[in-house]
């Protein structure tokens, strides 16, 4: 029979296994509650939602951004136009020959031609060209600097009103269904402001719209036509000045691209050149793809009229 001290050192001895088993027991659990529960994120991903398997997981295409939310568009793509960019093209001196007029009328996109007046095609060209959907505006001979001659019913600046008056009805009637104007030469007379005044003053009275051909960075034409109340324009590029189809190509492009900042320009050529004709047929094909469209001249005013 066991003595009470030993009994009692053998107790002790058994509290002290239980005691270390129950603390093995919580060791245990704690490591598995760790090894189950996952880590925290950190850094810019604390606080998000962790991902769900098939969501979101997907390695990002190559060439774009690792951020992109997938269902975002690309960050290259570029936006499309909130609207239309508009172009309208002016061919001049039409009326010479109608031979030079006729491949013109069969662009499918919208022209304006500037007709010249007292010419032996002027009424003829004025007429094909409305019957082909197409716009006629006056283009009116005026005084250059220098001796070039510009041409039958002249505008000069030594006329008096009544005279520049009695020129542009005789003009206007030659060239049927002309809704405005632009100059043919003119660098004097659109620098002189008892001159286009006087055309200013008779063109509100009519309704018709100026072009300014800007033969001149002298030109008073947009001080005189606001003064009037004349709806007015300005030429952007001329197209032709080089008369071959790499360089027509390049003013073309450069209108464009003031067009991309301005939302509009003016690009004026010849009829007389057929390479004028090439490239817009070339070029037509891209442009509604590229955010441009043509228009007429006067549809492009009422448009311009509209964001006033």
């Amino acid at each position: 029979m066991q003595s009470p001290k030993v009994k009692r050192k053998q107790n002790q001895a058994n509290r002290k296994v239980r005691v270390l088993l129950l603390l093995g027991t919580i060791a245990a659990c704690l490591a598995l509650i760790v090894f189950l529960i996952p880590p925290r994120p950190s850094g810019d991903n604390a606080g998000k939602p962790a991902k769900v398997p098939g969501e979101g997981n997907k390695a990002p295409v190559e060439g774009t951004d690792s951020r992109q939310t997938i269902g975002s568009p690309p960050a290259a793509m570029p936006k499309p136009p909130e609207r239309e960019i508009r172009i309208a093209v002016v061919l001049d001196d039409t009326g010479y020959s109608m031979g030079d007029l006729d491949p013109f009328l069969k662009f499918p996109g919208n022209l304006t031609f500037a007709v010249l007046p007292h010419l032996d095609h002027s009424r003829e060209a004025s007429e094909k060209i409305e019957a082909a959907g197409k716009e006629v505006i006056l283009h009116l001979p005026m005084e250059p600097l220098g001796a070039s001659d510009p041409g039958p019913g002249a505008i000069n600046s030594d006329q008096q009103e009544g005279e520049v008056r009695e020129r542009l009805e005789e003009a206007f009637e030659s060239v049927p269904g002309a809704v405005g104007v632009n100059n043919h030469m003119g660098s004097k007379a659109t620098s002189d402001a008892k001159t286009i005044g006087f055309v200013m003053k008779f063109l509100k009275e009519r309704n018709k719209f100026f072009l300014d051909s800007k033969t001149t960075s002298e030109s008073i034409v947009p001080q005189v036509a606001d003064a009037y109340e004349v709806r007015h324009l300005d030429r952007t590029v001329f197209l032709d000045n080089i008369v071959t189809e790499e360089a027509i190509q390049k003013q073309f492009e450069q209108g464009l691209e003031v067009a991309r900042r301005r939302g509009s320009a003016v690009l004026i050529g010849h009829v007389k050149h057929p390479e004028v004709l090439h490239v817009l047929n070339r070029m037509y094909p891209g442009l509604q793809t590229m955010g441009f469209k043509t228009v007429k001249l006067s549809q492009l005013l009422i448009e311009e009229e509209g964001k006033d």
